[in-house]
């Protein structure tokens, strides 16, 4: 019994991460940074960010990662396509994961809403998100409150959505990179190994 409930806890984690494979992450990098008022420096600055989207190859965790009776939620290891990302990877920059489409936006009630998902257990009061490729939405947010609305995660921020353009992704997850190991064809980055943690 015991054997087949160890069995069950490491094959249900190894399952999780098989799941990524094929999925799109964020790979974001700080891009430049402005005074939040020039007047008033005491305020600190505004930084503005880069988002890179990459294509999950492999999703696994290292056998040094499982204790015999469960995956140890740590560091992961991740391959992934950036034959075409443009960039470098290195551990500077931050692995965005879990990615939802946005499926309906209402700049006046402050609403995104991520359609035929119960996430709210998800998007609690306080937690925080990133937008990415949206129109005019991009950028860090923080859910005041989420609700189901028929079979619809209905998230209410605490900032203001200026923009109502009804695209882009929401990530709710980031890790930091520990270790980036490169695959070069023929003088051209093609894979990247990267082992992240929490």
């Amino acid at each position: 019994m015991g054997d087949t409930t160890i069995a069950t806890d490491i094959l249900s984690g190894l399952a999780d991460a098989a799941a990524e494979i094929g999925k799109s992450i964020v790979i974001r990098r700080p891009s430049g940074s402005s005074w939040i008022n020039a007047a008033k420096p005491s305020l600190g600055k505004s930084i503005t960010y880069t988002d890179y989207v990459l294509t999950v190859i492999i999703s696994d965790y290292d056998d040094d990662l499982i204790d015999g009776t469960r995956i140890l939620y740590g560091d992961r290891r991740v391959i992934a396509d950036i034959k075409d990302l443009g960039i470098t990877i290195s551990t500077a920059d931050v692995f965005m994961d879990n990615s939802y489409a946005i499926g309906g936006v209402d700049d006046t009630l402050e609403t995104f809403t991520i359609l035929t998902q119960d996430l709210t257990s998800v998007f609690t009061s306080g937690k925080e998100f990133v937008v990415t490729g949206s129109t005019g939405n991009d950028g860090s947010w923080t859910v005041d409150s989420s609700a189901l609305s028929g079979s619809d995660t209905v998230i209410t921020v605490t900032g203001n959505i200026t923009d109502g353009t009804v695209d882009g992704n929401i990530t709710t997850d980031t890790w930091e990179i520990i270790r980036v190991s490169r695959v070069e064809v023929s003088g051209v980055d093609c894979v990247a190994e990267l082992q992240i943690r929490k």
